[in-house]
């Protein structure tokens, strides 16, 4: 494959992608825990339950699709022949 294009496949995994997906993958994570404090902390008030179960569901489902598009990114790179695999290791896609 083209160097250029690697290169350019490389710069957008490292510096856009993985920061923005850890920082979705901590929001969700975040959003769970939340719900989850909420649920156990109030064992008698439902209408915060209920709020709490929701957040919960959100966050589960925010993992969910972060999952799945790291996935189909996993799935486009390997289909075009992109081993991205050493990126965090700081070496480039080959």
């Amino acid at each position: 494959m083209n160097t250029e294009v690697t290169s350019i496949i490389d710069n957008i995994t490292t510096m856009i992608f993985q920061p923005i997906a850890t920082l979705l993958f901590s929001i969700g994570f975040l959003v769970f825990m939340w719900g989850l404090v909420e649920f156990i902390a109030n064992p008698t008030n439902s209408e915060v339950k209920d709020k709490g179960k929701k957040h919960m569901i959100y966050g589960v489902l925010g993992l969910l699709i972060m999952v799945s598009v790291w996935g189909i990114v996993d799935l486009i790179t390997n289909t075009l022949g992109i081993d991205c695999s050493q990126v965090q290791n700081g070496k480039p896609c080959q």
